[in-house]
């Protein structure tokens, strides 16, 4: 517990990466510092991340260098919607209990 109520709070990182075409996957990991955020919105492979609180709360968000693969309606509706799928709950949950990595296969709705 932190002095004056000033203890970090724990936040994940929550990327949506391209596997291939329609293929999606969520890889979610503990946050420490800013390093986990900055590998995730550099892999060539993610197609957006978001950095949540515990219960899924966003914080922040970005584009990767594989948003491009996907049609614009399609990356804003992954942008709007992701964080509601039972994939990214279950993510979060996973989290939560305490497991450092989490990740599931999400399908972009159509």
């Amino acid at each position: 517990m932190g002095w004056f109520g000033f203890a970090k709070k724990t936040t994940y990182i929550v990327a949506v990466s391209y596997e291939g075409p329609n293929r999606l996957r969520l890889n979610g990991n503990r946050s420490e510092g800013g390093k986990i955020k900055k590998n995730a919105a550099a892999h060539e492979q993610t197609v957006i991340w978001m950095e949540v609180t515990s219960g899924g709360g966003r914080v922040d968000q970005g584009t990767g260098p594989s948003s491009a693969r996907l049609a614009p309606g399609e990356l804003e509706a992954l942008r709007r919607d992701v964080h509601l799928s039972s994939a990214f709950k279950a993510v979060v949950e996973e989290l939560d209990s305490g497991r450092d990595h989490a990740s599931k296969w999400y399908k972009l709705g159509k």
